[in-house]
């Protein structure tokens, strides 16, 4: 489902199934920054931040704010039983399974936003051509490079430099190599671990899909996700055919990788 709203992006004529796409990008509009319009929630000439930036924050920021939301409630939840336990029994609950808990919470929050965190870091390089070089009389006003997310803003160069590399190199190492990386050195770290009762309780949901042999898949799944976000940003002014074979390159070498390590149980 993911990946159908990320290529619905492109600019693919998907004239019969269109409307689903429509009906899915409202269904998931709140993981993707491309989904909602939220310019009218935000100031854009009482603050001295641009208003891109502050889409760019506010999309960084989401998972974070849902993130503290549900550690909150878990913590009152908590705190209920520990003193309810202690009001039936005398003795009080334990929040030992705290930390495994917001684990837990960490890695379903960042499953859920993985797309958007990708498209918001990408989103940062995303740069389009305005104007080629013309002979006189004709001028051209615009060239260069142009940063899609503000097309007053010249790319790398004033605030998108320092943002870019402030905060779009450092993201795009972080979310879309070190995140799947980190998933794959945990489950490689408790591949012994798989199958019992703990681990499947607490994790199961990322290995439940493969085989044991194979239960690091879910990080080539990351990266697979990283690339098709990848394309449907860098090629959205390319022409249709090039954004075409691109897209089918890569479902091909998805398809070559499942042939070959068969990971699914």
């Amino acid at each position: 489902m993911q990946y159908m709203l990320i290529i619905s992006t492109l600019n693919i004529d998907w004239q019969v199934i269109w409307p689903f796409f429509k009906v899915l990008g409202w269904l998931w509009a709140s993981t993707s920054s491309n989904t909602l319009s939220i310019e009218c929630l935000l100031p854009s000439s009482s603050s001295s931040l641009p208003l891109p930036l502050q889409k760019l924050l506010l999309s960084v920021s989401t998972p974070l704010m849902v993130l503290l939301a549900l550690s909150a409630a878990h913590g009152l939840q908590a705190v209920y039983q520990h003193y309810r336990g202690r009001g039936q029994s005398g003795e009080g609950g334990s929040f030992s399974n705290m930390g495994v808990q917001l684990t837990q919470l960490s890695l379903v929050v960042l499953f859920f936003f993985w797309p958007m965190l990708n498209m918001t870091v990408l989103s940062l390089f995303a740069c389009l051509r305005l104007d080629n070089s013309v002979q006189p009389p004709f001028v051209a006003d615009a060239l260069g490079l142009w940063w899609e997310l503000d097309m007053n803003q010249q790319c790398f160069t004033g605030y998108h430099w320092k943002w870019a590399l402030a905060v779009g190199v450092p993201g795009v190492l972080l979310v879309c190599i070190a995140l799947p990386a980190a998933l794959a050195a945990f489950i490689w770290r408790n591949r012994t671990h798989v199958d019992d009762s703990y681990f499947q309780l607490h994790y199961g949901f990322l290995v439940r899909s493969y085989r044991k042999d194979r239960a690091w898949y879910e990080a080539v799944v990351c990266f697979q996700t990283s690339a098709v976000i990848a394309i449907s940003i860098f090629t959205a002014q390319t022409h249709l055919h090039y954004q075409a074979l691109a897209l089918t390159g890569a479902f091909a070498l998805m398809g070559l990788l499942l042939a070959v390590f068969k990971p699914h149980a």
